[in-house]
């Protein structure tokens, strides 16, 4: 009894041999399927289609989203229509900027440009650098910038190379926003309205064209205004006292003048901004038959010729 399954599986291997033998003795083989993807070769009509494809019916690819990288294969099934993919299947993206090809309406970006969702990339300063490359993304407009989008400020003064309108400052001279040397300028030396003055304390001996000694301080003052004030032309008048003849005193006078010009152009002061008067004897504005008189006479004018009043003031 217990024999039985023994014999029957004995007796179904002699049914087998029995038909394999009316047959003439050959074995059936299954229907071939080549790119093993569940189609027989003989109603597929795509017989070497790629290991782990999907396929339809008929044994060809399926492409769900009609990009060329059949689905099984397909690590992005369902990228937009018409967009660039890469060997899987998604979405190529050339300049790497996070932005699809197929939506980047700027497909090469530089490397690390900050770029908006259209995959353009931005420039906040207008520089020509662009944002996320540009080290100084606040550079102001019209500024000289190196490659990395940094200002050039050949002078160091704080002003960008571009806008510096003197952009060869000595260093450590404050500048106002122009770039241009904002110094204190010297005050004012002509009264309100007047474009005459008498320099006190330029003074000469009697009969004398050389300076006395403490009429320096005086000239220096006026250097110093001239030179702040660039706009400005003078004529140096020259009067004498009453003694000695008439044209010994104009000649006297005419010297005394050229005599201030020298030491101005010393100080800086172009000649070609100074013109000499000599006046003689004339115009007294003391008593001559007196010591004090005279000495008062012997004096030195400025006279403003031209240039803008109120930009001396």
């Amino acid at each position: 009894m217990h024999s039985l399954p023994g014999r029957s599986l004995a007796l179904k291997c002699l049914i087998v041999a029995a038909v394999c033998a009316a047959m003439g003795g050959t074995m059936i083989a299954a229907p071939p399927d080549q790119d093993n993807d569940g189609i027989k070769d003989r109603k597929d009509k795509c017989a070497d289609t790629a290991v782990g494809t999907k396929v339809d019916r008929h044994g060809c690819p399926v492409d769900y989203d009609g990009d060329g990288v059949h689905d099984g294969i397909d690590l992005c099934g369902r990228t937009p229509a018409g967009w660039p993919v890469d060997a899987d299947g998604c979405p190529a993206d050339t300049d790497q900027d996070a932005v699809p090809d197929g939506a980047d309406a700027c497909a090469a970006t530089p490397l690390d440009a900050v770029v908006n969702a259209a995959g353009c990339p931005s420039d906040a300063d207008g520089d020509g650098v662009l944002d996320g490359l540009d080290r100084c993304d606040d550079s102001p407009q019209g500024a000289h910038i190196d490659r990395l989008g940094c200002p050039f400020d050949s002078d160091h003064d704080g002003i960008a190379d571009g806008i510096d309108a003197c952009a060869d400052t000595r260093r450590g001279t404050p500048v106002d926003a122009s770039g241009c040397d904002a110094t204190p300028k010297a005050g004012q030396l002509f009264s309100d309205g007047e474009d005459t003055l008498v320099l006190g304390g330029v003074t000469f001996e009697s009969n004398e064209v050389l300076i006395v000694p403490d009429s320096a301080v005086q000239l220096s003052h006026l250097a110093a205004y001239l030179r702040d004030w660039p706009d400005v032309r003078i004529e140096i008048r020259a009067y004498t006292d009453a003694s000695g003849g008439t044209w010994h005193n104009v000649e006297l006078s005419e010297r005394r003048a050229e005599v201030v010009k020298a030491y101005l152009a010393t100080k800086g002061i172009d000649p070609g901004r100074m013109m000499t008067r000599g006046m003689g004897e004339g115009r007294p504005i003391a008593d001559n038959r007196t010591p004090d008189g005279r000495a008062r006479n012997r004096r030195i004018e400025i006279v403003r010729v031209e240039g803008s009043r109120e930009a001396a003031l």
